[in-house]
């Protein structure tokens, strides 16, 4: 008959209708669907929140704790470090009473720096403190759970030493001990730390001292203001376990002082072209040269090998016309040549460096964001990048913060020849 249908026929029906079903069925919570998108403001003036005194420090996203999946953000500020729910923005009671009440205890904050996220690790964030010294506080869990350990910076040892007090209430209002710049150290459970005229490096752990980098007569009054730690190995062989690890430390004299970060040798003493403070230092080890900010307007870019300087390039020249507030290279393992730069005015571009065949190098521009930072035209004061999110958390002067996420998103026009240009969302 011709309304009969071949049985294999209606098996192969009866199963496209199941596969269907399977394809249209709305997905369970414990699915893999989507999960909400991360809130683009964080500590934005209002009425609930009437705003904080003084520039965002640092940032960073860390896993929820309560639920799987899901992150906080910590946002540094001089006067007050925060615990946001990342998809909400909303401020979340998350610092346990030690850490608090040594937070409570080393404040106004002058410098931050996380460390690296290592699975099955607490992450330690270093606080440089205006009293001189450095507080280390775990996160784990979702909350600042307790210190790990509070040092002393080195001039305040040395009062010590000589029968000077070296108490945190002593320096609450004095500058002269305030700690101008901390670093950690990549892989290595390392800090470094400066104050006016004095640098060293110490375990992020224990706090104990490691290392001290001495400087010579003509840079003794001087303050350190930047850190860039360059690790290299032996010509030709690529040996990760055994390299030689060296410390570039910017001054507010203009100058850049290179030591070995293990013996405390000093290496070299390098001009960057005027007197103007060096604010910012990068390294791209895989292109073998360090990038240095003067004062806003310079960048000057160094071989590492040589320690010769092989450019100077006008600041207007890599931010599309304004002057430079500060610049970063994410720590991406993919993509280890991007450079972030941010404007003074809010802005944010996004750069690829590479090596010219006469030594010198290119910055290709691959997107620019013209209001990176939370209102219009306010200058950019720290950039972080999160890698599980590809997220860049922007902070700016007016101790607010804005997420710049799927950052390789923006970037995959460049290599059809295009540059994305946003605006203030995108």
């Amino acid at each position: 008959s011709s309304n009969l249908v071949p049985r294999s026929t209606k098996l192969r029906a009866g199963w496209a209708l199941v596969t269907s079903a399977l394809v249209l069925r709305p997905m369970g919570a414990g699915s893999s669907a989507a999960r909400p998108a991360l809130a683009e403001s964080f500590g934005v003036a209002s009425q609930e929140n009437p705003g904080q005194r003084g520039p965002t420090l640092g940032s960073t996203l860390i896993p929820d704790g309560e639920v799987a999946g899901a992150w906080r953000l910590v946002l540094v500020s001089p006067l007050k470090v925060q615990i946001f729910n990342a998809v909400e923005a909303r401020a979340l009671d998350a610092i346990e009473a030690p850490a608090a009440e040594a937070i409570e205890r080393h404040l106004p904050f002058t410098a931050c720096c996380f460390q690296e996220q290592t699975r099955g690790e607490a992450q330690l964030l270093a606080l440089g403190c205006q009293d001189g010294w450095v507080l280390v506080l775990r996160l784990e869990g979702g909350v600042v759970s307790r210190p790990q350990c509070e040092m002393q910076s080195r001039s305040d040892l040395e009062n010590e030493q000589n029968g000077g007090s070296t108490s945190s209430s002593d320096h609450k209002g004095s500058l002269a001990h305030a700690i101008t710049a901390v670093s950690v150290s990549r892989g290595r459970k390392r800090v470094y730390v400066a104050t006016r005229s004095h640098c060293s490096s110490h375990d992020i752990e224990t706090g104990d001292l490691q290392s001290r980098f001495d400087f010579v007569d003509a840079f003794e009054s001087s303050t350190p203001t930047s850190f860039c730690e360059v690790c290299k190995s032996e010509a030709g062989t690529g040996d990760k376990e055994n390299q030689e690890t060296y410390i570039w430390i910017g001054l507010d004299c203009g100058s850049i002082v290179v030591y070995n970060a293990i013996s405390g040798t000093l290496l070299g003493n390098l001009s960057c072209c005027g007197p103007e403070v060096v604010v910012s230092l990068v390294s791209f080890e895989t292109v073998g040269c360090v990038l240095a900010l003067s004062a806003h307007r310079r960048l000057t870019v160094w071989d590492v090998e040589s320690l010769t300087m092989t450019q100077k390039l006008g600041a207007e020249l890599v931010t599309c016309g304004t002057d430079l507030c500060m610049m970063v290279a994410p720590r991406m393992s993919q993509d280890p040549t991007l450079l972030l730069l941010a404007g003074i005015d809010g802005s944010l571009c996004t750069r690829r460096i590479s090596r010219r065949p006469d030594g010198k190098i290119n910055l290709m521009l691959l997107h620019l964001r013209v209001a990176a930072s939370s209102s219009i035209g306010c200058p950019i004061t720290s950039i972080d990048y999160h890698v599980a999110t590809d997220t860049v958390l922007v902070g700016d002067a007016g101790c607010a913060l804005t997420l710049v996420p799927q950052l390789q998103a923006h970037l995959g026009s460049a290599a059809q020849g295009g540059v994305p240009r946003s605006g203030a969302t995108s």
